[in-house]
């Protein structure tokens, strides 16, 4: 099997009833960790610092799009939306997508290796239920279903927005989970070029070049990246291009680019593949045009994406190539009927295109498959109340495989005064079976083989959340949100007879859960974060009761940043995932692990930046899939320059 195919419910952990001993440990020590990090601030700087008074040092007024597809403020959207800034991917130093993602409450990523692909678990879903979109253009692989973000470098990117629960009342099929939206870096206003060199463990090197300039309403930026690694085991190496622009002319954009991930696939400790290679190629092409006549604004989109995939392995004369191409238009409009009335409709058209050929040409999937889609959506946001928000969605699509769907979703936020907000939602989405899962054809001989099932109908999924969020101070900022959904009609590979497998909608699962949140300026110089999320992911059919694989019940993280000179910063995390299973049945678990870092910053003046970063400052070995071993303590080092 390939080392890109994720099937649905195969991966991920889970914990059963409280924290288990083994997990107390791993809190027990991250709070001790933290005591002594703030005796450290409080006794040995104490004259560095004074209370805050008044500062606001919250995320509400970030803008984001991607929860109603319209610019809104955050504390005025409706349902669980997380941004993580341009800032905040500076601060932690992370490699990728991937790697940032992990801060987010309700996310677990699951990485296989220091260089291996990295896979998104939101709420409990699986990999192919997150739709995954840069600039609002859909990224997951139409063979596959999947991203892997650690192909996804964070150089270019501006802001992520993360919006949790069901969306497919705005953008279809893919969105049960949620949607990850990475929005990426606009042409500057002035001439603006910047290097970033940096050195690290395994010998790892990484290379970064923006340029760009702008003037009145049009501009331009170009970035190119090259990154190599040797790995930290056999056949774990990485070679990485990066060349991407966008170029803005008035009211329309154009972006595209082209990447090619070139590494060594090691495989897992039990099926080593000390051989296989794999070469990842991947172009895309972005127009965006927007208009405004009266009181409507428009905006045309058209997309296409083109990716290869080719995995070798000598050992077994495997040769498969995996060619994955996306084309796809929008057209909304937004009708602003009054201050208190905003209207939204838009239609949407995709065409995926996918071949899959092994070493003597024969087809995966039975030759070149070609599945298309149409949809109208529509929304409708009212302010029944100057404190209050309602939003009505629907959307219906109709595809060439598995024909019809209608998802609604409602939307309710209400402010009590200046310092609460009450948020509630529900809505319906699904998730549509992929080419593999339709027509994948691996045959072994005497009936044996893995076989997909043009039968297949959607996955769906119904969700509601609770959310509250109080400033408990100007320095103090609370979250809670508490969701359960209920997804039906999964697929699942099931053993039909021996060595025969074939894709089914057999599966059924439940999961709710708990996300919290703190943010907190402690002192002037000082700022704390901390994020915890409760997770109950089941299976509730042939495995009733049993915790789906590789879903941790309990997931922390936090971050303190300090800055003990105006240009010197120190940045911390630490984290603790919960144990994990690894199999439906419940007999195999990883245990839960809990991990120290550290970055160090200094810029010596505005145009240029030296940073120091530690990861896995205690030197832990752990594991996120089984038989795929995480990096030790591992180091870099490096410069950032602004011409």
């Amino acid at each position: 099997m390939r080392r890109r195919v994720l099937r649905s419910w195969d991966k991920g952990s889970f914990v059963s009833g409280k924290i288990c001993r083994g997990e107390k440990g791993e809190f027990i020590k991250m709070a001790v960790f933290l005591l002594f990090l703030l005796l450290i601030i409080d006794f040995i700087f104490p004259l560095a610092f004074s209370r805050a008074q008044n500062v606001d040092v919250f995320d509400l007024g970030s803008i984001v799009i991607t929860a109603t597809r319209v610019p809104q403020l955050l504390k005025n959207t409706p349902g669980s939306v997380t941004v993580i800034t341009e800032k905040e991917i500076k601060l932690s130093g992370a490699r990728n997508v991937g790697e940032v993602l992990e801060r987010v409450a309700g996310i677990k990523i699951n990485s296989y290796g220091f260089n291996g692909m990295s896979s998104l678990s939101l709420r409990g879903s699986s990999a192919n239920q997150v739709l995954v979109m840069i600039d609002g253009r859909p990224i997951n692989l139409a063979s596959s279903g999947s991203v892997d973000l650690s192909q996804y470098s964070l150089e270019n990117v501006r802001r992520i927005e993360i919006a949790r629960g069901p969306f497919s009342a705005l953008y279809g099929a893919g969105a049960l989970g949620g949607v990850v939206n990475i929005i990426t870096k606009n042409p500057p206003r002035k001439t603006t070029a910047e290097l970033k060199l940096s050195q690290g463990s395994f010998n790892s090197s990484f290379y970064h070049l923006l340029y760009g300039s702008g003037k009145d309403k049009s501009g331009y930026l170009f970035t190119i990246e090259k990154d190599y690694s040797r790995g930290d085991r056999q056949n774990s190496w990485r070679n990485f291009f990066n060349l991407n622009g966008k170029i803005t002319y008035f009211s329309s954009l154009f972006s595209g680019g082209y990447s090619q991930d070139k590494e060594g696939v090691p495989g897992s400790l039990s099926y080593p593949t000390p051989k296989a290679t794999q070469n990842n190629k991947r172009s895309w092409f972005d127009f965006n045009k927007k208009w405004s006549w009266r009181k409507c604004r428009f905006l045309l989109k058209g997309f296409l994406n083109q990716n290869k995939i080719i995995y070798e392995n000598p050992d077994r004369n495997q040769r498969d190539t995996t060619k994955d191409k996306t084309l796809g238009i929008n057209f909304q409009n937004t009708i602003f009927l009054s201050s208190k009335h905003n209207f939204i409709w838009g239609v949407d058209w995709r065409e995926d295109e996918v071949d899959i050929r092994t070493i003597n040409g024969t087809s995966r999937i039975g030759g070149k498959r070609k599945v298309n889609s149409g949809s109208l959506y529509l929304q409708d946001e009212v302010k029944p109340f100057s404190n209050s928000t309602l939003v009505l969605g629907a959307r219906y699509d109709n595809h060439s495989v598995y024909g019809s769907q209608l998802s609604p979703r409602i939307g309710f936020l209400h402010h009590f005064g200046k310092l609460t907000s009450l948020r509630l939602s529900w809505g319906k989405a699904f998730r549509a079976p992929t080419i593999d899962d339709l027509y994948w054809q691996e045959d072994w001989g005497w009936g044996m083989g893995l076989f997909g099932n043009p039968d297949l109908t959607p996955e769906k999924s119904s969700e509601y959340e609770v959310g509250i969020e109080h400033i408990f101070t100007p320095e103090i900022l609370g979250r809670a949100t508490f969701f359960s959904s209920c997804i039906d009609d999964l697929i699942s590979w099931v053993e039909t007879s021996p060595w025969r497998w074939e894709a089914q909608n057999i599966d059924k699962a439940k999961i709710k859960g708990l996300e919290t949140e703190i943010k907190l300026k402690l002192l002037r110089r000082v700022f704390l974060s901390f994020n915890y999320t409760y997770l109950e992911a089941k299976d509730d059919r042939e495995f009733k009761g049993k915790f789906l694989p590789y879903r941790p019940q309990n997931k922390f993280f936090c971050t303190l940043r300090y800055k003990i000179r105006p240009e010197l910063l120190l940045y911390l995390e630490g984290k603790i995932v919960g144990k994990r299973y690894t199999n439906r049945e419940n007999t195999q678990k990883l245990p839960s692990y809990s991990l120290i870092g550290a970055r160090l910053i200094f810029n010596p003046n505005r145009k240029s930046e030296i940073f120091v970063k530690v990861d896995n400052l205690l030197d832990e070995k752990y594991e996120d899939v089984k038989g795929y071993p995480m990096p030790g303590r591992t180091i870099k080092g490096g410069v950032k320059v602004t011409l």
